[in-house]
C-alpha cells in the first residue's frame, strides 16, 4: 500500500528562498553553486526538496514559479540588485514577443509593399 501523497506546502528554508530567488534570474545550476560557494549536488537536492514541497513538476516550472514570486516582490531581499535587470528581461521576453507583428507587416497588421 502506498503512502498517501504529501500535500505542497509553500514552507521553505531561508537557504531554499535563497536559491529559488537566484534561480529566478534564469542562471543555471552551476552558476548558482559558485555564487554561494556550494556543489551542484547541494543546489539539486535544494531543487528536488523544493518541488516537492511546492508541487513543482520540474525545474524549469520552478524557474518560472520563482520569476512570478521575484516579480511579487517576495523574493526581493535574495535577489542581488545587479540581478533585476536580467530578470525583467527575462520575464517580459515571452509578453514582447507575444505581441510582435509578424515579419513584413506593420504595427496595424497590413502587409509592408516591397520595392
Amino acid at each position: 500500500m502506498r503512502p498517501p501523497p504529501t500535500r505542497p506546502t509553500t514552507t521553505l528554508s531561508p537557504r531554499e528562498t535563497e536559491i529559488l530567488a537566484l534561480l529566478a534570474t534564469g542562471r543555471g545550476t552551476r552558476w548558482v553553486a559558485r555564487h554561494l560557494g556550494i556543489t551542484v549536488s547541494t543546489i539539486d537536492s535544494h531543487i528536488l526538496t523544493m518541488r516537492r514541497k511546492l508541487g513543482v513538476p520540474s525545474t524549469v516550472a520552478l524557474q518560472a514559479y520563482a520569476c512570478r514570486r521575484a516579480l511579487l516582490q517576495d523574493l526581493q531581499p535574495f535577489l542581488p540588485v545587479e540581478m533585476w535587470p536580467r530578470l525583467l528581461v527575462l520575464a517580459l521576453q515571452p509578453i514582447l514577443t507575444a505581441h510582435q507583428p509578424p515579419e513584413g507587416t506593420s504595427e496595424t497588421g497590413t502587409r509592408n509593399a516591397h520595392m
